[in-house]
């Protein structure tokens, strides 16, 4: 599984997520509190939104986030006023790839997942390529569960033309489908979503047959970040940080309150 997180406020440097918190990305990446695994090593990745362009920049090293030599360079560069980055591991060691590191990115959406599909290979990619759309399947060039979880919410989302609920009816919309071919299956699945259009953040929390991986946000201005933040981990010990419930679809939206969701 990975750690990850999402931005959404006034602009700030990618740094004051990834590298400043006490319990910065880079940190969880060998030292996380609320994980099995002990490290993040495989790799690490950021997607950014810049202003007057509507789909997002990607960074992505097949490294571990504390040995890429240009993570500095990067963080200090990178400023916006949403942002994704996650650190990685693997579920299958033979996965490490750029093609298999996150963020995705599709037209404006860009997506983060932490957590597995059990027996994905044997059990459920057959048939959740099956039930994607020509555009969306077209958009594959990983094989993990992951990039097949964010093919099902670009598919979900072509389906959709009301705005702004779009997003978070694409993602509710992916998440019932995937876990139903789970379901059928008769296996587990870990599924925590962060998914960005670049003007709000929606993430999820579900699960079936285990417990889905930790999610929390701060919905504030703070020392740490103008503005609000999702992310596997709370990035510091301020009370501003509340769990997100297993069940539940967040969503963040500029100038509005955090709105919750029950996951049907």
């Amino acid at each position: 599984m990975c750690r990850m997180l999402g931005y959404l406020g006034h602009t700030a440097t990618l740094a004051s997520l990834v590298e400043t918190p006490a319990h910065s990305l880079e940190r969880q990446s060998y030292e996380p509190k609320l994980q099995s695994a002990l490290v993040n090593a495989d790799g690490w990745g950021a997607g950014w939104y810049l202003e007057g362009d509507p789909e997002p920049c990607l960074y992505r090293s097949t490294a571990p986030i504390w040995a890429d030599v240009n993570r500095e360079h990067i963080c200090r560069a990178v400023r916006s006023d949403c942002m994704l980055a996650a650190v990685r591991s693997s579920t299958d060691p033979l996965s490490l790839s750029l093609a298999n590191t996150q963020p995705f990115a599709a037209g404006r959406i860009a997506f983060l997942h932490n957590g597995f599909i059990r027996a994905f290979d044997r059990k459920v990619a057959r048939r959740l390529r099956e039930s994607i759309g020509d555009e969306a399947y077209e958009r594959l060039k990983g094989n993990t569960d992951s990039e097949h979880v964010f093919a099902a919410v670009l598919d979900e989302h072509a389906r959709f033309d009301a705005e702004p609920a779009r997003l978070a009816d694409a993602v509710k919309g992916a998440l019932s489908r995937v876990t139903e071919l789970v379901r059928q299956a008769d296996t587990q699945a870990l599924l925590t979503l962060i998914v960005s259009d670049g003007e709000q953040l929606i993430a999820a929390r579900s699960s079936l047959g285990a417990e889905a991986p930790s999610l929390f946000y701060s919905s504030g201005p703070s020392p740490l970040a103008p503005g609000m933040v999702v992310a596997s981990e709370p990035l510091d010990d301020s009370t501003a940080w509340t769990e997100v419930p297993t069940g539940t679809l967040l969503v963040l939206e500029r100038g509005s309150s955090p709105r919750r969701e029950a996951l049907s």
